[in-house]
């Protein structure tokens, strides 16, 4: 799967999981940028470097900011990959 990017325009993206897989988050352009994944029973907030494995299901990726300006401008990018032993 291509990367997922989103920023301060695009703050979510959803898409179904067909075999068990793995978020992970490639980078922000912030330390106060995180991510956050929820899946079917679960969530966890991802910061870069970190990731979860997602099983089938719907998953939901989220971008937040720590920032309280308004013109703030964040971005992050992630990974979508098969977990390894997937079939």
């Amino acid at each position: 799967m291509p990367s997922i990017k989103l920023d301060q325009d695009r703050r979510s993206f959803t898409t179904a999981v067909e075999v068990e897989s793995v978020l992970k988050c490639l980078s922000t352009n912030g330390s106060e940028v995180y991510t956050r994944g929820i899946a079917k029973d679960h969530q966890y907030d991802l910061l870069p470097g970190e990731s979860m494995l997602v099983e089938r299901g719907t998953l939901i990726v989220r971008i937040f900011s720590k920032s309280r300006a308004k013109t703030a401008q964040y971005s992050a990018e992630l990974s979508l990959e098969k977990a390894a032993g997937s079939h």
